[in-house]
């Protein structure tokens, strides 16, 4: 978990999930470009369908939604929660803009105004314009054993080195590849896989309870009448809840809703 105290989050900012950007994707990148100046962007995880910020194949293959969002930074604050699908932010802006390649482009952005945090980092708590606790996070937390095993592995710095030793030597050929078939996976909506919308929020809610906020108000980090607000992505689902001071807050994804 990371404590962010610089930050208040305001009554205005936007939250944007699971877009799951492809080339080609427009209408996205409108969504974008009509952002309102001055206003946070919380992007929640899986903005883009693959993007390992380590690898040039997959930078050049993102590289319009990368710039846009580096533009946006010269005139918004940008919180970057990574997703499972689009991780190694941290490189990204440093090795893809500043690379001698694109140069040409004279692509300017703001460092300041965009902040990565890694999976290892999540959730990230806050406090809003109310002064109550947000806890946020990509949504891909305590899933199960597995998962977590593979979330660790995937976010290595071992597994980062081979994924980039193996882009060069295949001349990005084995990413295309990869990112092909990711592509052709179902991308939808929770409720395209189930309907138990309140019992999953329920058990949601209880594993924040279990790893965050009991831990919290033992520690005094917060008080334990503090209302909780628990805003997370992934799993598509654009449902709320509230139960006792916790709302729970399901994103939608933006890609399932096309409501740009």
């Amino acid at each position: 978990m990371t404590f962010i105290e610089d930050i208040i989050l305001q009554e205005d900012a936007i939250f944007i999930a699971d877009s799951h950007f492809k080339q080609g994707n427009n209408k996205l990148k409108k969504f974008f470009l009509c952002i309102p100046k001055g206003i946070q962007v919380f992007l929640m995880g899986d903005i883009f369908h693959l993007l390992i910020g380590a690898l040039q194949s997959s930078r050049l293959e993102n590289h319009e939604l990368i710039c846009i969002i580096s533009q946006l930074s010269l005139t918004n604050t940008i919180i970057f929660l990574e997703g499972n699908h689009d991780f190694s932010l941290q490189h990204i802006w440093r090795d893809t803009l500043d690379s001698p390649a694109n140069t040409t482009h004279h692509i300017q952005y703001n460092p300041n105004n965009i902040r990565i945090y890694t999976y290892y980092m999540q959730p990230i708590i806050l406090k809003n314009w109310k002064n109550n606790t947000c806890i946020l996070a990509h949504g891909d937390l305590w899933i199960n054993s597995f998962y977590n095993q593979y979330r660790k592995i995937l976010n290595s710095n071992v597994s980062i080195f081979l994924f980039k030793v193996l882009d060069r030597l295949s001349c990005g050929i084995i990413y295309r590849n990869i990112s092909r078939r990711v592509s052709q996976r179902i991308t939808a909506e929770f409720s395209f896989y189930r309907s138990d919308f309140k019992e999953f929020m329920l058990k949601r809610i209880r594993q924040y309870q279990k790893h965050i906020i009991v831990p919290l108000t033992e520690n005094n980090n917060v008080k334990h009448d503090d209302i909780f607000y628990i805003i997370e992505g992934h799993f598509h689902l654009g449902q709320s809840l509230h139960q006792d001071n916790i709302h729970y807050i399901a994103l939608p994804s933006l890609y399932c809703t096309k409501t740009y």
